[in-house]
């Protein structure tokens, strides 16, 4: 797995986070408090997948 840079920048009159990383070779999944949640990136945004697609996802992605 690659490296996960994070940085602080101004942005539009704000401070903002900005990480970078690179993809898993594996599917990762967030814990929100007893939830596990999974959520991929399209295009600039998130989007948390329900359970059917993420077996989609992690069938397609990862074989």
């Amino acid at each position: 797995m690659s490296d996960t840079v994070f940085a602080k920048v101004d942005f539009d009159s704000r401070r903002v986070m900005v990480i970078r990383c690179g993809k898993s070779p594996k599917a990762v999944f967030v814990k929100d408090g007893n939830i596990e949640r999974f959520c991929i990136r399209t295009g600039s945004s998130t989007t948390e997948l329900g359970a059917s697609q993420t077996q989609d996802y992690i069938k397609q992605r990862f074989g």
